[in-house]
């Protein structure tokens, strides 16, 4: 359905799918399909899809996920680039609130990765 079906459909679904794939922890699924769709027409729509796409990277990088966050907040922030029929503010809004996301994530997945390699210390030592 990504690739190959209306984009009528995918538009109409993705406000219903994306909290589906985030609570099945799809991520993923949840990367294509927003990256895949096009935006609702409506700016309120596109509004809403945009911060629950949002809503829900930060809650990954909040919880510790930054891995899983990066490619959503990867593709909202070219969404928004290319979205110049919406309210200018908003997208302003968004997308630098998206880069600082983006920033955390990054530095807590090099954080993460770094204490996984780091040598443990033992006692004695």
């Amino acid at each position: 359905m990504f690739e190959n079906g209306p984009m009528a459909a995918r538009v109409m679904l993705v406000p219903h799918l994306i909290p589906r794939f985030a609570e099945a922890q799809e991520w993923r699924l949840l990367t294509e399909l927003f990256e895949r769709s096009a935006l609702p027409s409506g700016p309120r729509r596109a509004i809403h899809v945009c911060r629950i796409v949002y809503e829900t990277a930060a809650g990954l990088v909040r919880r510790g996920s930054s891995v899983e966050a990066l490619p959503i907040l990867v593709a909202l922030h070219r969404k928004l680039g290319h979205a110049e029929w919406l309210p200018e503010e908003f997208r302003r809004h968004l997308k630098s609130a998206s880069l600082r996301k983006m920033g955390q994530a990054h530095l807590r997945a090099g954080v993460s990765r770094s204490e996984e390699t780091a040598p443990r210390s033992t006692p004695g030592n």
